[in-house]
């Protein structure tokens, strides 16, 4: 277990009903994203990756979840031929998850885990021990309040697209050329009885969705 970055919030205003109903207490996972962000095995080694050249992918429904064509990449170039690491963010729909159904502010908990389902080429890396975590890890944010989970709620329900990322340096993905990796992605909330609740999204890459080399 690795303790994860704290969510980002950004509003979403959701039209007011017009009389009070018992809210439905779910949340959806509506964008996995990645990006380029250093290349070698650990801080004391590598280097950060200038965003003018960064590679950026974006998986949501409107194509399926799937990683396209290289967004992601596994080497920095021919001269330096270092592994390069990705920082992820997890968006989630919090607009229809009820407040009152979590913990406590300070007690509430959120979690992220990857899982290599199928295929190969994917894995986890500690960039700050500069060890491999595997193909199977959990993320975990604790001690938060309710609203950075929820959002703010005011005369008429305002919902959120929460944003969980990278703890820093920890948990950056890996990924190999010519490989096709399904990674099931899931997001869990703490209840306040003591359950999670929780979503699972497929992730999909393609045998083109990996490039060899950042700088070509």
């Amino acid at each position: 277990m690795i303790n994860m970055g704290v969510p980002v919030l950004v509003g979403v205003c959701q039209q007011a009903g017009s009389g009070p109903a018992p809210p439905p207490n779910q949340f959806s996972i509506t964008q996995i994203g990645t990006q380029t962000v250093t290349f070698g095995n650990s801080n004391a080694t590598g280097g950060t990756i200038d965003r003018g050249i960064a590679r950026t992918g974006t998986a949501n429904s409107a194509n399926s979840f799937t990683i396209g064509v290289g967004e992601v990449v596994q080497l920095f170039d021919e001269r330096i031929p270092e592994r390069v690491n990705h920082a992820w963010v997890v968006t989630i729909d919090t607009s229809l998850l009820d407040r009152e159904s979590l913990p406590a502010d300070g007690s509430c908990s959120v979690s992220v885990s990857f899982e290599l389902d199928s295929g190969g080429g994917f894995e986890v890396w500690n960039y700050a021990t500069g060890d491999s975590l595997g193909t199977s890890v959990n993320f975990v944010a604790n001690n938060l309040n309710r609203l950075q989970i929820t959002g703010e709620e005011g005369i008429a329900f305002f919902g959120a697209q929460t944003l969980l990322w990278t703890p820093t340096n920890e948990g950056y993905l890996r990924f190999s050329v010519g490989e096709a990796p399904v990674i099931s992605v899931r997001v869990s909330i703490l209840q306040s009885d003591g359950e999670f609740l929780s979503q699972t999204q497929s992730l999909t890459l393609t045998e083109e969705s990996c490039d060899l080399f950042l700088i070509r």
